[in-house]
């Protein structure tokens, strides 16, 4: 092999700046970082030439491990534009292996590798350019030097200490490796409202979440939150909702790579550290300090046909811990039949949408990437988010405006009772307004639980704005265009998000990490005890005083009070076996 030729790269019209020699193009190749669509030029050939037509020449050993070394040591600074290819050297290893097996995941390609998979960014100014991320990005690379302390030392000499996963080359945080990784799932139509939920939470539990609980809550890479960082400000500090997130490039929440030739759309996810103060827990209260990680999808990449090798973004479904759907009432043609008279719902009809089936597909996502269990109910926990509930009157009012905790011992525990009645008042007014999404989530899921929320506490304005932007006519002579965008906005000083913290505290609570416990029955409550007509497994059987027709329903809302909103009183369903007071 003549490494006195050198070669130049061109993939999809642009040239690198950079030359090779035949060794590298080569180690290039077997790393899965030279694609047999890219383009190859040298001065002996004179031409640009695909890839592929080198396999039985310059590519012919295509298996070979061959570890290519430069003496970097001695690489005058003068000569280092000529030698930084040597940044992406792979030295024998092979992506396609990473992404096959191993104990990480990476939370933006959901592909899993092995510590020792893991490439380093390179940091000196002249290495920019990555073959997998595209220009603006700084080099990926698997280094032969390294200091003292296991950093590594990139082919200009500058310390290197952030790594990046091998297959996606996206910077993956230290912390993210010392603590296990909780990954949760935000799931909803378009337009229900994630957007403007997932900020609101995770401003709420930064300034909650330690205070309550004792629980540390903190950005763990505050560059890679800058887009969610962003979603706060303009809500809390400017009154500016975010706009509806798209399936696209250039979208907030979204970027572009290119992984085997092929691009692919990937999610930017918000990563949080939860670290656990408390002076004493529970017994069985297990210690939490995780790497807390959400993703906000586009609606449209929750629809059938969306999850692709193309856009994996909703691949985090099947690590998810628990998945908070979130429900748009004010989108849903039962519930704008009842509060028809309401303009938070006659504005939204045109919007009414079949949430049911978004969920259906998340499930069936779940069980394409789970072999091993497609047939059976999904059993990690479903919190479904009934948002916008300040739109549905008083009737969670009162509830929304409560503690969701009170104190034991000196310390809050997570009050279930109330979550429990406040789920079943919710399931109640599910079944008589869209019995359809009961059906669909309880046939799927085996642990349900409704809550209300409300991520702004008012319901939003919108205000037109100008923008004045610049453009060449065919003459190439500059003109200015004013154009109008409709943007919605809130009244800052009206905001009052009501129960967002509520999902995540009940996930940690159903992860054990969390002490909750079932508060007591005030005595002066007068309440109709139900006898139970059978018990199957985590289920119980009961004649709904409502419906006066025998009903299923989890065995978790036995001797809860129960309400329903068609029905006067109150009533519990008794583990003890009591006659029925009907």
């Amino acid at each position: 092999m003549n490494d006195k030729i050198l070669w130049y790269l061109k993939r999809e019209s642009k040239v690198l700046d950079e030359n090779f020699s035949s060794s590298e193009i080569l180690a290039f190749y077997n790393s899965g970082e030279i694609y047999d669509s890219d383009e190859l030029w040298c001065a002996e050939h004179e031409v640009w030439a695909k890839v592929v037509q080198y396999k039985n020449t310059l590519l012919a050993d295509t298996t070979s491990t061959e570890k290519v070394e430069d003496d970097i040591e001695d690489v005058a600074d003068d000569d280092l534009k000529d030698n930084i290819s040597s940044i992406d050297r792979v030295a024998g290893k092979n992506d396609s292996v990473a992404g096959i097996d191993g104990d990480i995941t990476c939370p933006f390609c959901w592909r899993s590798f092995n510590l020792e998979d893991l490439k380093f960014i390179a940091q000196h100014n002249d290495l920019d350019g990555d073959l997998v991320l595209g220009y603006g990005f700084k080099k990926r690379f698997i280094p032969n030097r390294f200091t003292p302390d296991g950093n590594a030392i990139d082919i200009g000499g500058v310390v290197c200490e952030k790594r990046a996963c091998p297959i996606c080359h996206n910077h993956l945080v230290n912390s993210y490796f010392e603590f296990e990784p909780m990954f949760l799932s935000l799931v909803g139509a378009p337009n229900s409202g994630k957007s403007v939920f997932l900020p609101c939470m995770l401003k709420y539990l930064k300034e909650r979440l330690r205070a309550d609980f004792s629980i540390g809550f903190v950005d763990a890479d505050g560059e890679q939150n800058s887009w969610i960082s962003a979603y706060e400000n303009n809500i809390f500090n400017l009154g500016i909702l975010p706009e509806k997130t798209s399936l696209s490039v250039g979208a907030s929440s979204y970027h572009e790579v290119k992984i085997n030739g092929m691009n692919v759309l990937l999610t930017n996810p918000a990563i949080f550290a939860l670290r656990d103060e408390r002076a004493q827990r529970d017994f069985f209260t297990k210690e939490i300090n995780k790497i807390l990680v959400m993703h906000d999808n586009a609606g449209e990449h929750y629809l059938p046909g969306q999850d692709s090798a193309e856009t994996p973004g909703t691949r985090h479904l099947k690590h998810s811990e628990a998945i908070m759907f979130v429900f748009d009432p004010t989108a849903n043609s039962g519930f704008g039949k009842t509060f028809s008279s309401d303009d938070n719902f006659t504005a939204n009809m045109a919007g009414w949408q079949p949430q049911a089936q978004i969920f259906t597909n998340a499930m069936q996502t779940i069980k394409r990437h789970n072999k091993n269990n497609t047939q059976s109910k999904y059993k990690r926990p479903v919190i479904v988010m009934i948002s916008k509930a300040d739109a549905l009157g008083d009737i969670f009012s009162d509830v929304m405006h409560k503690r969701p905790f009170f104190t034991r011992n000196y310390i809050n525990v997570l009050d279930i009772r109330l979550l429990l009645e406040t789920s079943y008042m919710i399931r109640e007014m599910l079944c008589i307004n869209s019995q359809e999404v009961v059906n669909t989530i309880e046939t799927e899921a085996d642990d349900v639980i409704y809550i209300p929320i409300s991520s702004i506490g008012q319901t939003p304005f919108f205000e037109t704005i100008k923008a004045t932007e610049n453009y060449n006519s065919t003459d190439e002579t500059t003109h200015q265009k004013i154009s109008e965008k409709r943007i919605k906005k809130v009244d800052i000083s009206k905001l009052s998000p009501l129960w967002v913290d509520v999902p995540l505290l009940y996930v940690l609570y159903k992860g054990g990490y969390l002490e909750g416990e079932k508060s007591k029955i005030p005595d002066d409550v007068n309440v109709k005890h139900l006898k139970i007509i059978s018990q199957d497994n985590n289920y119980i059987h009961f004649v709904n005083p409502r419906t006066n027709q025998a009903e299923m329903i989890s065995a978790q809302y036995a001797d809860i009070i129960l309400r329903s909103p068609d029905l006067d009183g109150c009533f519990t369903i008794s583990t003890k076996n009591k006659q029925s007071d009907s």
